[in-house]
């Protein structure tokens, strides 16, 4: 498997994040609109962890892009980090400006937590 990997060109590697980024945001807006879960309602837990700082998946998402962009590792490794972070990154960025503020007229790229103890600014 690590082998079939290694050999992707980067059209292809490009475009399995760009099609797992789809994906993955398709199920975002089923369980968003159509079990009504929302981010803040399913994750408010983690806060106390952060600090109230929400952790969305794009920061890890352009962390493993950059990552791979810079760091010397097997290609297999590099191939997975950037399919892996394009998804993250542009699944998240796609759930927030591409679907929810046109559909809701709120991005709800809140960078903290609602209702956190420390959350005296609005941090948008």
């Amino acid at each position: 498997m690590f082998d079939a990997l290694a050999t992707l060109e980067t059209p292809t590697v490009l475009g399995v994040g760009l099609l797992a980024a789809v994906l993955l945001e398709g199920a975002t807006v089923a369980l968003r609109f159509g079990l009504g879960w929302t981010s803040p309602e399913k994750t408010g837990t983690l806060a106390r962890f952060t600090r109230g700082w929400r952790i969305h998946h794009l920061y890890p998402g352009l962390v493993l892009i950059l990552v791979a962009a810079v760091v010397p590792m097997p290609a297999a490794l590099a191939n997975l980090a950037w399919m892996f972070g394009i998804m993250l990154a542009l699944s998240d960025a796609l759930h927030h400006f591409a679907v929810l503020w046109p559909l809701t007229g709120d991005h709800e790229f809140d960078l903290r937590y609602p209702g956190f103890a420390d959350d005296a600014v609005e941090d948008r």
